[in-house]
C-alpha cells in the first residue's frame, strides 16, 4: 500500500518515464478499440449478406 504513492510521484517526477507510459497506454487503448470496431464491422458485413 505504501509503494503506490511513490510510483505515482516517481512518474510525475520523471517526464520521460511519464511520456513512455502514456504512449504505451494510448497504443494499448487504440489497439483494443480497433479490435472492437473490427469485430463490429465483421458482424455488420455478415448481417448484410
Amino acid at each position: 500500500e505504501l509503494e503506490s504513492p511513490f510510483k505515482i510521484s516517481g512518474l510525475s517526477a520523471n517526464p520521460y518515464l511519464y511520456t513512455v507510459t502514456k504512449v504505451v497506454l494510448l497504443s494499448a487503448l487504440s489497439g483494443v478499440l480497433s479490435e472492437l470496431l473490427g469485430f463490429k464491422l465483421k458482424l455488420h458485413k455478415i448481417t448484410i449478406k
